[in-house]
Order: structure tokens, then C-alpha cells, then sequence
């Protein structure tokens, strides 16, 4: 056998390394790693991570989002409440009667307060007749009508005997009928009370039971909501 020639070799100059050789050996090599793994080569090629997994299967759902509670509705405003002396009252004129007008004042005095913004008096039927009423009334803040209620007929020293709640009907509030004595004379008086306004009516030579029924009527002709 002839023997190779010692480097450098013909073609290739000196001092240049051949990079050929390295190259195709690295070809080769994956080749045969290719053919020899077959598909499991192939599959680690393209195998998803773990994760890729969890990203494939879903992440876990987001919680529901914490319903935020709706704003309280704000209270209704409380009605305006107006008083009025009418010019009839349960078909009964108006009358100037003095004495009879001074007792008017004078209840009206005394249901009256400091926070009140308006309040009203009158007299009402023929004179010398048993078909008069008196009607005293106010207008303002009331927290307490019950408690109005019965300290008006504490004030006024009325017998509680016979004592009758009439309707209040649509105005509401609270209504208490009882038997007193208004100058020198029997009389049934009628007390209201509710969140804006307190008033009674005295129905001369009545009792509280005959006029219970009546004076939900009047009341509404004093007082009126808006």
C-alpha cells in the first residue's frame, strides 16, 4: 500500500484547518439520532410542557366578581303639612263670636310651640244653638303624635271616661274623641295629632261618641297635605 502524504495535503493551504469533516459528521449524527428514535424523537421535539398543559386543560375559573349592594334609597321627603281656617266648617258658618273666639285663642295658645310656622283659630255655627264647634290648630314638626295627643288632653283636664279613636283616614297620625267641659258647658273635643301639625275641635253640648264619627271630616277641611 502506497502511503498517504503527510500534511499539509495537496489543494489545502497551510495553516487553513478543513471544516468540512466536522460538519458533516454533526449531519450525520442527527440523522441516525432521528431514524433511531423514530417517532419518540419527534414526539419530545413537539411534547408540550407542563405548562403548556395547564394552559391547554384551562386555567381555573376567575372567582365571580363580589356584587357591590345598591346605594339605600333615600326616605321619602315628609309631606308638607298646611292649616287653614275655612270659611265653613261641616256646613257650619263661621261666626265673631267674642267670648266663644277668646276660648279659641286661648287653646290655640296652648297647642302652640317655638318650631311652629303657622297656626289658626276659629268658631264656627249659629250662636245660641247646640250645633257650634271651636277649632284651634298648628303647624310644625311633630315626632310625637301620640304622646301629643294625650298631653293635650291631660292639659285640658278631659274625662277619660268614654274616651273614642276616630279614624284618621288618609291623613294618618293619631286621633283621640273624649268628653270635657269648654265655658261652662259640656262638650265632646276631638285631638289630632300627626308628623306636621296638631289641632282639636270642641263640639259644643256634644259627646265624644255622637261626634266621632264627624270629625274625620272636619279635620280634613283644616288640614291639608301637599
Amino acid at each position: 500500500m502506497s502511503q498517504l502524504p503527510k500534511p499539509p495535503y495537496p489543494g489545502l493551504p497551510a495553516g487553513v484547518k478543513d471544516r468540512t469533516f466536522p460538519i458533516v459528521l454533526t449531519v450525520v449524527v442527527v440523522l441516525l439520532v432521528l431514524c433511531a428514535g423514530g417517532g419518540s424523537a419527534a414526539a419530545f421535539l413537539v411534547r408540550p410542557s407542563q405548562d403548556d398543559k395547564v394552559s391547554a386543560a384551562g386555567a381555573p375559573p376567575s372567582p365571580a366578581p363580589t356584587p357591590v349592594p345598591a346605594e339605600p334609597a333615600a326616605p321619602a321627603p315628609a309631606p308638607t303639612v298646611k292649616i287653614v281656617a275655612p270659611t265653613t266648617l261641616g256646613g257650619r258658618v263661621k261666626v265673631q263670636e267674642r267670648g266663644l273666639q277668646a276660648t279659641a285663642d286661648m287653646l290655640k295658645g296652648r297647642i302652640s310651640g317655638p318650631t311652629d310656622t303657622s297656626s289658626v283659630s276659629a268658631v264656627y255655627g249659629k250662636p245660641g244653638t247646640k250645633n257650634q264647634v271651636l277649632m284651634a290648630a298648628s303647624a310644625g314638626p311633630d315626632a310625637l303624635p301620640f304622646q301629643e295627643v294625650q298631653i293635650t288632653l291631660t292639659i285640658f283636664g278631659m274625662d277619660t271616661v268614654g274616651v273614642v279613636n276616630p279614624s284618621t283616614g288618609s291623613l294618618g297620625g293619631n286621633a283621640t274623641c273624649a268628653n270635657t267641659v269648654v265655658a261652662g258647658q259640656k262638650a265632646a273635643v276631638c285631638v289630632w295629632a300627626d308628623e306636621g301639625s296638631l289641632g282639636l275641635v270642641v263640639f259644643l253640648a256634644k259627646s265624644a261618641t255622637a261626634v266621632a264619627a264627624e270629625f274625620p271630616k272636619l279635620r280634613a277641611e283644616i288640614e291639608k297635605k301637599a
